[in-house]
């Protein structure tokens, strides 16, 4: 056997054994919408062997609902021969999925594409935004005023009731800087409230302080 041919089986086979181990989905179907490759992790996310996917369209594989979603997007692929990337969110075997997939064309004309779960880390975002949002309810109705405070800009976000104990307008970001603050601090207690925020950042530990504001509406004391 010629020696190119060889090194060609040698690439194909070196290939292949990278696509089956990588965690994201790898399929690529042909022109007419049928699987010719599926990765074991698509397999795995479809819940078939492979041998029941290839030669299979997504009518034979999913609901008309999603199959006509992810023909679609083949044909988006296909009509503007770029490679294109779709956020998908949908239900399957009773699960509630989100992948973000490319989906790109290769010289055979087949339509291949990698898609990769973001399922768990979209879980993640949605607790945490839900977290935010007690606590902000918490905060808000307890009257507490809360910010976050970038170090770096000196910039951060603040809560609607830390603004109003300033007397400050709030801004349609939600942010105020450290200057903003530090301006409204009494003068008495500037010199002694800056050593102990700079001792607490440079410890970077719980910090608590005691010290009066000047509002800025009203230029009456506060605390």
């Amino acid at each position: 056997m010629p020696k190119a041919v060889v090194r060609d089986e040698k690439t194909v086979e070196r290939l292949f054994g990278l696509l089956e181990q990588s965690p994201g989905a790898i399929f690529i179907k042909d022109a007419q919408g049928r699987y010719t490759y599926v990765s074991a992790s698509f397999s795995a996310l479809a819940g078939r062997a492979k041998e029941e996917i290839i030669g299979k369209s997504d009518f034979d594989l999913f609901s008309r609902e999603l199959a006509n979603s992810f023909a679609a997007e083949d044909d988006s692929v296909r009509s503007s021969g770029q490679p294109m990337r779709f956020e998908e969110q949908f239900s399957y075997q009773g699960q509630q999925l989100s992948f973000l997939t490319h989906k790109f064309l290769l010289p055979s004309g087949e339509v291949a594409s990698i898609a990769l779960d973001l399922t768990k880390q979209k879980e993640v975002e949605q607790e945490l935004r839900l977290s935010e949002e007690r606590l902000l309810l918490a905060t808000e109705g307890s009257g507490l005023g809360t910010y976050d405070l970038d170090l770096a800009t000196g910039v951060g976000t603040w809560s609607k009731r830390a603004i109003e104990v300033l007397g400050l307008q709030p801004s349609r970001s939600g942010t105020a800087s450290f200057s903003d603050w530090n301006e409204r601090v009494h003068p008495d207690d500037k010199e002694e409230l800056a050593r102990q925020h700079a001792e607490a950042e440079g410890r970077g530990g719980p910090w608590q302080a005691t010290y009066r504001v000047v509002r800025a509406d009203m230029g009456k004391l506060f605390g």
